[in-house]
């Protein structure tokens, strides 16, 4: 989409383990509103101003409380464990992980 500045800071700041799995989530969110709303140059603005820390919420928090479930908020699933292989789970389930959305548990 031609924003290759923001994507080699955003790709650093990933290397540099300066950018967590919330930072990920809220920058995608404001790319996609961004391509949604022609605001293409304001998102590219941001990210070189204010890097992995862009969109953050007005504490200055960048990342969430410790959580109980495994989230992977890239996906927008928490993951609930691993299918137990048995009579009444598909064959094609055995050992694989299970996980529901968020929606499905009224979180975000």
């Amino acid at each position: 989409a031609g924003q290759y500045q923001a994507a080699e800071l955003l790709t650093a700041e990933v290397a540099a383990d300066r950018m967590n799995d919330v930072d990920c989530a809220r920058v995608e969110r404001a790319w996609a509103e961004a391509r949604r709303e022609a605001g293409l140059a304001a998102f590219t603005d941001t990210v070189l101003r204010q890097g992995a820390a862009a969109w953050t919420h007005p504490s200055g928090a960048r990342d969430l409380p410790g959580r109980a479930a495994a989230h992977d908020l890239l996906t927008g699933q928490v993951r609930l464990g691993r299918w137990v292989p048995g009579e009444r789970t598909p064959r094609a389930y055995h050992g694989a992980g299970a996980a529901v959305g968020a929606e499905q548990l009224a979180t975000s």
